[in-house]
C-alpha cells in the first residue's frame, strides 16, 4: 500500500510538474506571442506613423512648392505689371517726345517758311534796288548823253558860227582885196591915161 501511494504521489507530482511546465510554457509562449505581436503592432504603428510623417512631409513639401510656385507666379505677375507700367510710361514718354519732335519740326518749318519769305523779300528788294540803280544809271547816262549832245550841238553851232564868221571874214577880205586891186588898177589906168595925155 505504501509503495502504491508513493507511486501515485510521484505521478501526481509529475503530472503537476508537467502541467505547471506546460502552463508555464504556454503562458511564456503566449506572452512571447503577445509581446511579439505588440512589438509588431508597435513597429507597424511606427512604420505607419513614419509613412504618415513622410506623406505629411510630402504634402507639406508640395504645399511649400505650390506656395513657392504661387509666389513665383505672383512675382512674375508683379514683374509683368511693372513691365506693363514701364512700357506704358515709355510709350507716354515716346508719345511726348514724338509730340515735342513734331512741334519742333513744325516750328522749324514755320522758321524755314519765314526765312524763305524773308529771302524772297530781300531778293525782291535787291532786284528793286538794282532796278532803281539801273534806271538811275540809265537816267544819268541819258542825261550825260544829252549833255554831251548839247555840248556837241553847241560845239557844232559854235564851229559853224566860227566857220561862217571865217567865211564872212574871208569874203570880206576877198571883197576888200578885190576892191583894193580894182582901185589900184583904176589908179594905174588913170595914171597911164595921164601919162599918155602928157605925151600927146
Amino acid at each position: 500500500k505504501k509503495n502504491k501511494l508513493k507511486k501515485s504521489n510521484k505521478l501526481k507530482l509529475g503530472l503537476k510538474k508537467i502541467t505547471n511546465f506546460t502552463s508555464k510554457s504556454i503562458n511564456k509562449v503566449y506572452k512571447n506571442f503577445k509581446k511579439k505581436q505588440k512589438i509588431e503592432e508597435k513597429n507597424e504603428l511606427k512604420l505607419k506613423e513614419e509613412q504618415i510623417k513622410k506623406e505629411k512631409k510630402k504634402i507639406e513639401l508640395k504645399i511649400k512648392e505650390q506656395s513657392l510656385k504661387n509666389d513665383e507666379i505672383k512675382i512674375k505677375e508683379q514683374e509683368l505689371k511693372l513691365k506693363e507700367r514701364e512700357l506704358e510710361s515709355k510709350y507716354r514718354e515716346q508719345s511726348t517726345k514724338d509730340e515735342e519732335i513734331k512741334t519742333k519740326e513744325q516750328r522749324l518749318e514755320v522758321r524755314e517758311q519765314k526765312l524763305e519769305l524773308r529771302e524772297k523779300e530781300l531778293k525782291q528788294r535787291d532786284l528793286e534796288q538794282k532796278k532803281i540803280e539801273y534806271l538811275k544809271h540809265q537816267a544819268e547816262k541819258e542825261l550825260e548823253n544829252q549833255k554831251i549832245k548839247m555840248w556837241e550841238d553847241k560845239f557844232d553851232q559854235e564851229l559853224k558860227l566860227k566857220e561862217e564868221e571865217e567865211a564872212f571874214k574871208f569874203e570880206q577880205l576877198k571883197k576888200k582885196e578885190h576892191e583894193e586891186s580894182k582901185e589900184v588898177l583904176i589908179t594905174k589906168l588913170e595914171s597911164f591915161e595921164i601919162d599918155n595925155n602928157k605925151k600927146n
